[in-house]
């Protein structure tokens, strides 16, 4: 009897986040579980419970999420990363981690941009004024020791 790893509803549904997730990463394909049980397949890279944890910690947001996948990838390919030379022959895999680095880059740059065009953390939401964070009154007179500025902080 095999070990099930990687357990999720199969086939993936699509229309779910952890379905779009799976479309994402590539991981749709799927084999029987041994014992066999409807509805469930063993996935090649993640569980349908961990794709969840990666959304919850994402707070929903399915760009971010990839993101954070991304980044734990790196982890494991810098953490795994080898340079090997022998005569005429050499292989790195150095730069593999970057590579994972740019693409969770690109999937939080994404997510920003479905952010902004939803208007999460619009500027008439929340906003920081500097020091202690108290609300000023338009047209207050200005305070010894507070700091105003336009900049962001």
């Amino acid at each position: 009897m095999a070990d099930n790893v990687n357990v999720g509803i199969a086939p993936p549904d699509f229309e779910t986040d952890v379905g779009k997730f799976r479309v994402q990463i590539g991981d749709t394909e799927y084999e029987e579980l041994d014992p066999p049980e409807q509805g469930k397949g063993q996935y090649v890279f993640l569980s349908d419970a961990e794709i969840q944890v990666y959304l919850d910690v994402a707070s929903g947001s399915l760009y971010r999420a990839l993101g954070d996948y991304n980044l734990a990838l790196a982890n494991a390919a810098a953490e795994n990363s080898k340079i090997i030379k022998d005569h005429d022959l050499q292989v790195s895999t150095v730069q593999r981690a970057n590579d994972y680095r740019r693409i969770a880059l690109a999937w939080y740059q994404r997510a920003e941009q479905d952010d902004e065009s939803s208007g999460v953390g619009d500027i008439f939401d929340a906003f920081s004024l500097g020091g202690t964070n108290d609300p000023v009154a338009e047209g207050s007179i200005a305070q010894w020791g507070r700091e105003y500025t336009w900049n962001r902080l």
